[in-house]
């Protein structure tokens, strides 16, 4: 059988964050694109189509007008929408007053809003979300529209009912569609449940470069499990919220490698930072909507008690109401409880036994009443909050009807609508009617009995109805419609694998008989094995599997295997289910570059797919070959970088501001160059760059350091650095003469380490291993060398890395033909551990390349002895330990070697050289 490529999107497998208070700083999780479909969640890639409402008006620029709006949640500037006025919604959704509730059904019944927000010509600096989570194992997501991108932006989960998120901080990218709307979408999975109180968004502010002041008066109360951390308020209009830094080990450098950030903005000064056991170093810095960041504060740092942490129950008698209209708070799970009734970050009543207070309601907008529950001791202190909508106009009340709702196509539907409003009679109402329930209202229909609409394809239309009052407060009532030939509803396909990842040639079982019919039963299974899109084709195994609700599949090749089932009911309608296995091993592609190529290749991760650098040892061109999928298993033409005279020799290469470059070599026509693509794919390349014309440079390494690429190089007797004055290496500064004792800068390494460039290298003198690490964040001054090794003729092919938060380093002993490992004892690397053999057999660990990949160490070497490529493991994160090497590739020929390797997509990788052919492979661990 055929290996096939096709990809399926996942289901969600979502972690859960165990703590409660702000620790929420692990990365998000993909989630797919929505789209609305009778109550469920699909998967989709594409965002919510976007039109002009009848409502709407466009500007002289083609953007929609928005109607004013009298509501705020972090300033009189945020552009607010109160949870209940969504633009799209699915799933277990229902109005509670202002707020609407998301309930995650069982099995995998998401609910989610979707709300469109108008921006005209500006874009989103932030988006707040205040939301009252309901349930201590309630949770949600949040997913921006990135128009630029073309896909949704996914943060989460969430805890904290109040959010903030920035999305543009710089000025890039593009967040609004053509009529200038930004879309939010909040998810609730199964078994969470919350009330969306509203969503804000704050425009960017290109214009401002001013950077507010720190904050101060940072303080840390160490709590059980955590930390309390207390500052004063920022005073100025524009602030977005705060950052908040932390990490297990001091740092100068808020950015550096190992120091955790918040995943929101938090917009109190009050935090209890949980889920600690160790001491925590934390410092806070402001935000503001241009996306400047102010000084942090002074790095503080405690240590967490011991105990269990504070518990903290708060709700709330109603999540809206009008101005002065009472909402009493309860809080249980403490002993004492200080109340923050108005949410202006003063308790203004503390050592209250009671746990009931009625919540501030004396104006209008989002009100935030906090409070803090400690026990008897104060050692288990918890803070909670609640989001209240207080409005001073009532929203009108739209509900729907349509005669009939089901029946086969074409299908004539007359539809009714009625309103109601407290304060507006029914000539001061509009109506808009939405007949395919895609968000979209239809022009002309400001009746509440349209005209009849007819139906003439199968399917389910959430056709929906809605009703404005005089000042712009509306809300929208849905009726669905059915159109099909017979009642019975539609079947449901339900497809299972076991297992999900296996063994070339071991069988896979695939049951499909769990799909289920509600008006009857599933009478035919047909099957797609090969994930072309066609099911049951004639002379293949798929026609011999017709009407089988089990099968049993193998594959001689590994990859991913995508398998769908498509079933039927006794009315003719089907639904189809697919999922994706995963035969392991590797993935061996030959490039077939039709050159004589050279060992010195380089290898990135470029726009998702894998992409290999190497020259023509004929012509002396610098080559590039992107892959033409994201598995490499299919490669294009050689892609001209440059044609300088004799540019092979070492390289480097690197994603520099979103784009592929290299740093290289050019003895013939001046020394040290540098050139960077003009587009993220690399498919053109500019002019290179002359950086240092002294003469030929070697052993180059290319990295981003501040922001700015930079490149450590070797020059005659002495080791260089030099670094951009830019994000792009538009222009540079001066090289740096990073050290010149016993002729240093072989085989030279360079990565940030611990927030400030270091570099690894090999004297040629004294046949050493060293390291040298920069003694500010910029490079401009270095420290002195730290000797690693001085055993034989030591310190080949050495490559530098992060490793559980300490640099380490690989290298070859060419005296012994060992291959080593040594990682540092301290953040910084003055200290080292003894190093660790990989490889002892002469010959069999050449050209050893390191890198991280899931949080240990890996190296791939070269076998000389036996033509083959393997690969050790690190056995935990610092690599004290190695596993045995395992086969990658092997020739029955000649040797394989010089391997460069990347993590793509969560997979390993490898392009190496093929000396048989003069050409060059690539490998792929699925």
């Amino acid at each position: 059988m055929k290996r096939v490529s096709g990809l399926i999107l996942p289901a969600f497998l979502l972690s859960l964050l165990a703590a409660c208070g702000g620790s929420a700083d692990s990365p998000a999780p993909q989630i797919p694109a929505l789209l609305p479909v009778a109550g469920s969640v699909q998967p989709l890639t594409a965002l919510p189509a976007d039109g002009l409402q009848p409502w709407e008006e466009l500007d002289a620029q083609g953007h929609a007008v928005p109607r004013a709006r009298s509501l705020s949640s972090i300033t009189v500037n945020t552009v607010f929408t109160p949870g209940v006025e969504r633009f799209l919604a699915a799933g277990d959704v229902a109005a509670n007053g202002e707020a609407l509730r998301l309930n995650g059904g069982s099995g995998n019944d998401n609910a989610y809003a979707i709300y469109r927000i108008g921006l005209q010509d500006e874009q989103p600096a932030v988006v707040s979300v205040d939301a009252n989570l309901l349930g201590p194992d309630s949770h949600y997501y949040v997913g921006v529209s990135n128009y630029g991108g073309v896909r949704w932006e996914w943060t989460g989960p969430f805890r904290e009912g109040s959010i903030r998120l920035p999305v543009v901080t710089d000025g890039n990218g593009d967040y609004t569609s053509g009529l200038g709307n930004t879309f939010v979408t909040v998810l609730a999975e199964p078994g969470s449940a919350l009330d969306i109180v509203g969503i804000g968004v704050n425009q960017y502010e290109p214009t401002d470069a001013s950077f507010p002041p720190a904050p101060a008066g940072l303080s840390l109360t160490p709590v059980n499990g955590g930390l309390e951390l207390q500052w004063s308020p920022v005073a100025v209009s524009d602030l977005a919220g705060y950052i908040v830094y932390h990490s297990d080990n001091s740092f100068s450098n808020p950015h550096s490698v190992g120091v955790k950030r918040l995943r929101w903005l938090e917009g109190s000064t009050r935090l209890v930072l949980g889920g600690l056991t160790k001491r925590q170093f934390v410092a806070v810095s402001a935000l503001d909507f241009g996306g400047n960041e102010s000084p942090p504060t002074t790095v503080l740092s405690a240590q967490p008690l011991p105990g269990d942490p504070g518990k903290l129950n708060l709700s709330v008698s109603g999540v809206s109401g009008g101005i002065n209209v009472p909402l009493n708070l309860t809080a249980t799970g403490g002993a004492i409880y200080d109340w923050d009734l108005d949410g202006d970050g003063i308790f203004e009543i503390t050592g209250d036994l009671t746990g009931s207070r009625q919540a501030y309601t004396g104006q209008s907008g989002v009100i935030r009443p906090r409070v803090r529950s400690r026990d008897g001791s104060g050692t288990a202190v918890a803070l909670g909050s609640v989001s209240l909508l207080i409005i001073g106009n009532n929203r009108p009340v739209a509900s729907a009807t349509a005669d009939p709702q089901s029946g086969p196509a074409p299908l004539s539907v007359q539809f009714k609508g009625i309103a109601e409003d407290l304060e507006d009679d029914l000539s001061a109402l509009t109506f808009a009617w939405d007949f395919n329930g895609d968000g979209i209202y239809e022009n002309d229909n400001d009746l509440l009995q349209p005209a009849v609409q007819q139906y003439a394809i199968d399917g389910t239309w959430n056709a929906r109805f809605r009703v404005t009052d005089s000042e712009g407060a509306w809300d929208v009532d849905s009726v669905a419609v059915t159109v099909g030939p017979g009642l019975g509803g539609w079947p449901t396909a339900v497809l299972m694998a076991s297992p999900e990842r296996g063994q070339k040639l071991v069988p896979f079982q695939f049951d499909a008989s769990a799909s289920h019919d509600q008006g009857g039963a599933i009478t035919d299974y047909e099957w797609d094995i090969d994930g072309d899109g066609l099911f049951s084709e004639a002379s293949t195994l798929e026609e011999d599997f017709q009407g089988l609700a089990q099968i049993s599949l193998s594959s001689d090749s590994v990859g991913l295997l995508p398998v769908a089932v498509r079933v039927h009911d006794a009315d003719g309608h089907t639904d189809m289910a697919m999922v994706q296995v995963t035969v392991a091993g590797w993935q061996v592609t030959k490039l077939n570059i039709g050159i004589e190529a050279v060992t010195e290749i380089a290898m990135l991760e470029v726009a998702g797919h894998p992409a290999m650098f190497y020259y023509d040892n004929d012509s002396d061109d610098l080559l590039f070959n992107r892959a033409q999928d994201e598995f490499g298993s299919s490669w294009g033409g050689n892609l001209l970088i440059t044609g300088d005279s004799f540019v092979r020799g070492p390289r480097s290469v690197a994603i520099i501001a979103g784009n592929p470059a290299i740093a290289y070599d050019s003895s013939g026509s001046g020394g040290l160059r540098y050139s960077r693509a003009s587009n993220p794919e690399g498919s053109s390349w500019g002019a290179s760059q002359l950086l240092d014309a002294s003469g030929s440079a070697g052993n180059i390494s290319l990295t981003t350091v501040a922001g700015n690429p930079a490149i450590a190089y070797r020059f005659g007797g002495s080791l260089r650095y030099i670094r951009a004055q830019d994000a792009v290496g538009a222009a540079w500064n001066a090289f740096v003469t990073v050290d010149t004792l016993e002729n240093p800068g072989n085989y030279c390494s360079l990565a940030v380490v611990n927030g400030r460039p270091a570099i690894a290298h090999r004297n040629s003198t004294g046949d050493d291993a060293v390291y040298v690490q920069a003694l500010d964040s910029f490079g401009d001054s270095w420290n002195s060398r730290v000797v690693l090794d001085t055993t034989g003729n030591t310190g080949y092919f050495m490559n530098l890395v992060v490793a559980n938060g300490v640099p380490a380093v690989s290298y070859r002993n060419i005296t012994s033909g060992i291959t080593n490992y040594m990682h540092a004892l301290d953040p910084d690397g003055r200290n080292w551990a003894v190093p660790v053999q990989v490889e002892t057999v002469s010959q069999t660990g050449m050209d050893p390349f390191l890198l991280v990949h899931e949080g240990l160490p890996c190296m791939f070497l070269s076998d000389r002895i036996n033509h083959k490529i393997v690969l050790s493991r690190g056995l935990d994160g610092l690599g004290s330990s190695w596993s045995e090497p395992v086969l990658v590739d092997e020739s029955p020929v000649t040797n394989l070697g010089y391997p460069c390797a990347i993590s793509l997509d969560g997979r390993l990788a490898v392009g190496y050289y093929d000396l048989a052919d003069s050409d060059l492979r690539f490998a792929i661990l699925f």
